[in-house]
């Protein structure tokens, strides 16, 4: 797009739709991370939620 001399608004567009699609692809993958571990540990379900939430977390930090 650059390359071609689009308008700047059309190629910001496109960088914001482009971080919104990773953005709900690593939350997808924390969220079937997070039922992955919770299946796997449920003899140890507070240590499992608590990981789980805490990298929940640390990553909803970084989308905004």
């Amino acid at each position: 797009m650059i390359e071609e001399g689009r308008d700047l608004d059309d190629i910001l567009v496109q960088v914001a739709a482009t971080k919104r699609a990773f953005d709900e692809a690593a939350l997808i993958i924390i969220a079937e991370n997070m039922k992955e571990c919770l299946s796997e540990n449920l003899s140890n379900c507070d240590k499992a939620i608590s990981e789980a939430l805490d990298i929940f977390v640390k990553y909803a930090h970084h989308i905004r």
